[in-house]
């Protein structure tokens, strides 16, 4: 097979693949017929990518260090054969008026080990305005009509010595800010209306620059299927903002995965870490950790990016490493968590944690946003 190159930016979609004979190969590797894909980086030692296996190798979008040579070695009964790729990848730059617009997480809530935890950081200098909703019973309602939903969530809003700021069971009842005010700012953030007698729970709060956790529980062991969301709803014109997220839940298969959503708003790209934990949760005392999370980002409804281990490749990990010191987020202590460093351009993503090969537990997804 000849070698062959390629030229992209930060942004663009990249795969590889190859033809046998002028033919594609079957779709997945054979007894008689196998793939294995290796990166030799820029300056960089030769890796095996031990989780593709694959004809193709979908990198998703491209980023920096993705640059280097890509080889496939195809075995087959009559001996083997590879293709080096020659990938350029042309960088752009952070555009630092771009942002986290808003925040959310749909995941499986119940009670102890298994309730659902959402973790912000407001950084700037002056008070921030945002709405916080826990929706369980709408989103067994049309359009939605998703089975399991918890019936009757409560929101609890702490800061970061634990001290309650605010909590609400029923959103349009014996709450701190008014239905329609809610309303009103739910609409303005493009939320989705909620009915009058819904039982979601709703919080707007003005908070000083720091970390907040917001704790879905419900009454008497209730669980189910619920959406956490943080909205930037100040209008004051400060400096601000909605900086990471983080959300510890319970990790199921099918429905019950945990699905982080992220709006990233602005004239330009800007570079965010991205982290599912599960084994490192031991480390903190959780038993019941997701054994090897998956971490899979959507533009949309499009698979853009897929990480597995994050020492594949392995000459990524000092970078990794180096950003998470950089970010303040703690040290990841198991090869089977996922960890993505990526420029994103302004848009909607979702990050999907799963388990491999469908294991259950309790996880950790994290979002931060690199300062500029």
């Amino acid at each position: 097979m000849v070698s062959a190159s390629q030229s992209a930016s930060v942004g663009d979609l990249i795969n590889f693949s190859f033809e046998i004979d002028g033919q594609a190969p079957p779709a997945e590797k054979t007894i008689e017929l196998g793939y294995f894909w290796f990166f030799e980086g820029l300056g960089g030692e030769e890796d095996y990518l031990f989780t593709y296996d694959d004809p193709v190798l979908d990198l998703g979008l491209a980023q920096t260090f993705d640059a280097g040579t890509y080889t496939i070695l195809v075995e087959n009964p009559d001996g083997s054969d590879f293709k080096d790729i020659e990938l350029e990848v042309a960088a752009v730059a952070n555009t630092p008026a771009t942002s986290m617009a808003n925040l959310s997480t749909r995941a499986f809530a119940g009670s102890d080990s298994k309730a659902l935890t959402v973790g912000f950081v407001i950084q700037g200098d002056s008070p921030q305005r945002v709405l916080i909703r826990a929706v369980g019973p709408t989103l067994g309602e049309a359009p939605f009509n998703l089975p399991g939903v918890h019936p009757n969530p409560k929101l609890t809003l702490q800061d970061f010595a634990g001290t309650v700021i605010q909590t609400n069971d029923d959103w349009a009842t014996a709450n701190a800010t008014p239905a329609s005010e809610i309303a009103n700012a739910s609409a303005t953030a493009g939320a989705f209306a909620l009915s009058g007698d819904s039982k979601d729970a709703v919080i707007i709060a003005t908070l000083d620059p720091g970390v907040y956790t917001a704790r879905v529980s419900g009454d008497n062991g209730a669980e189910g299927l619920v959406i956490v969301e943080a909205y930037d709803i100040d209008e004051s014109g400060g400096n601000s903002r909605l900086v990471n997220l983080s959300t510890r839940g319970f990790v199921g298969t099918d429905l019950s995965v945990m699905v982080a959503g992220l709006v990233v708003e602005g004239p330009g790209p800007r570079t965010y870490l991205l982290r599912a934990v599960g084994d490192t949760l031991g480390d903190f005392g959780i038993s019941d950790f997701l054994d090897d999370t998956v971490l899979t980002l959507f533009r949309g409804t499009e698979q853009v990016r897929f990480v597995d281990d994050w020492d594949d490749p392995a000459q990524h990990q000092p970078m990794l490493i180096e950003a998470m010191q950089q970010l303040g987020a703690f040290p990841l202590t198991d090869r089977q968590e996922s960890a993505l460093k990526i420029t994103l351009f302004p848009g909607p993503y979702t990050i999907k944690i799963s388990g491999f090969d469908d294991t259950e537990g309790v996880a950790l997804v994290e979002a931060y946003e690199f300062p500029e």
